[in-house]
């Protein structure tokens, strides 16, 4: 299954970018914000200031956020890909 999500925020896309690993480093999800830190029992494999963050979760879980200028303003775009199994619990 896989979840996508967008926003629009009135921020450059390195502001942006740092809110939300800001935001996720506070969270449940423990994020450690720099290159090749770790994210719950998963890992950060794609770390891009401004641009992207992707980490890899579990086997069968991943997610990305894509960072894109819009005028005055930044697109995000997150997806989160999971495997089936793991939601028929």
């Amino acid at each position: 299954m896989t979840v996508v999500l967008e926003a629009e925020v009135l921020a450059d896309p390195l502001e942006a970018f740092e809110a939300l690993a800001a935001a996720l480093s506070d969270s449940e999800l423990g994020l450690e914000p720099h290159p090749a830190g770790r994210i719950l029992d998963g890992e950060i494999v794609v770390w891009q200031p401004g641009r992207r963050l992707e980490a890899v979760i579990d086997e069968s879980s991943s997610i990305a956020a894509v960072f894109e200028p819009h005028g005055d303003a930044t697109r995000i775009v997150v997806e989160l890909d999971a495997a089936a199994e793991a939601h028929e619990r």
